[in-house]
């Protein structure tokens, strides 16, 4: 078995499968070790330790392919060492066993991250091993669609993102086209007046009073028109 840290891998030929068996009964880890044996003289080898504990330290050092876990440890009872397996060695496919032939564990076990789960005074040789492989491509298939679940997420959250920019951009330049139609008038921009300057352009009247209201003074040279200053008095 190839491996990566602590991570499964998959099945090479010529390399042998890294077991740990965590069992507090010396008899119980014997007969599993010799059923195993059996089977694969020459493909396993197998690391045993009696407690969770031991089982954390074990697999910080080295490398593991399976995990056969006993639910009855003295430190982790049930699945408080499901789970604590778990945080150890979150790739490595696990195996349960336990004396007791209870479904609802079995089914809490395998909630919790565990691939089987393996009545003891049931056990025997090629059941053991064959719970081992299918544990090993559970594991491989397991993890395989997690991480393609995952990458869906990111992709739509991505996807997600871009949407909401692109409507933040379009708020935002309708926004700016409204406050740019208030600043600016085309064809010219806007007069100013200087100080002091307020009405010289405004436009003269014609001098009602010399013209008979009728806005222009007769002269021998011809009408001509009385222009009085914007605010001003007739010359």
């Amino acid at each position: 078995m190839l491996t990566n840290g602590n991570g499964g891998g998959q099945n090479l030929k010529g390399l042998r499968r890294l077991l740990l068996v965590v069992e507090d009964s010396p008899g119980d880890a014997r007969l599993l070790q010799e059923m195993i044996s059996e089977q694969e003289p020459f493909s396993t080898s197998i690391a045993h330790v009696r407690s969770m504990q031991e089982a954390e330290i074990h697999l910080a050092r080295a490398p593991v392919d399976v995990i056969i876990l006993d639910l009855g440890l003295p430190d982790a009872h049930g699945l408080d060492g499901v789970r604590r397996a778990q945080a150890a060695a979150p790739h490595v496919p696990l195996v349960v066993l336990t004396g007791l032939n209870d479904d609802l564990m079995a089914a809490q076990a395998l909630q919790e991250g565990a691939q089987d789960y393996l009545v003891k005074s049931q056990i025997e040789g090629y059941g053991l091993v064959r719970a081992i492989r299918y544990a090993i491509e559970r594991k491989v298939t397991d993890d395989a669609r997690k991480a393609s679940e995952n990458q869906l997420l990111r992709a739509q959250k991505m996807e997600s993102l871009g949407r909401l920019a692109g409507v933040i951009a379009h708020d935002f330049n309708n926004i700016l086209s409204v406050i740019l139609s208030y600043t600016r008038v085309p064809g010219r921009r806007p007069e100013v007046s200087e100080p002091g300057t307020a009405g010289r352009h405004q436009t003269a009247e014609p001098c009602r009073r010399h013209t008979g209201g009728r806005g222009t003074s007769h002269r021998a040279d011809g009408p001509t028109p009385c222009v009085r200053a914007p605010g001003g008095h007739c010359p």
